[in-house]
């Protein structure tokens, strides 16, 4: 809620205000994209320091050729997806017993 209506330029200034100059920044925007304007901050961030710039959402937009216009043909995609329920049990019996299995897909649903 706190950044519920920030305006592209108070986003500007806060993540800037993050920076360290001598120093790469990376930095991790998740949802983005609700803030109208967005892409001129990441461009210009881009553009006028050392940062790597993480950007996440789940919104169909950020997911589409539309992404490209906005970032200037500087970014490359990433799908994520969900573990499946055998790489679940994996990583689940690294740490604890894994119990009945149909509990343990009641759990992973």
């Amino acid at each position: 809620m706190e950044y519920e209506d920030m305006t592209t330029k108070e986003l500007y200034l806060e993540l800037k205000s993050k920076i360290i100059q001598s120093k790469k920044t990376y930095l991790f925007l998740d949802e983005i994209q609700e803030i109208e304007g967005w892409e001129k901050v990441v461009n210009t961030l881009a553009s006028d320091f050392d940062v790597d710039i993480y950007i996440t959402g789940s919104n169909s937009r950020m997911m589409s050729s539309e992404i490209s216009t906005y970032l200037t043909g500087r970014y490359i995609t990433f799908h994520i997806y969900t573990l499946s329920f055998e790489e679940y049990l994996m990583f689940k019996k690294s740490y604890t017993t894994l119990k009945d299995l149909k509990q343990e897909f009641s759990q992973y649903v």
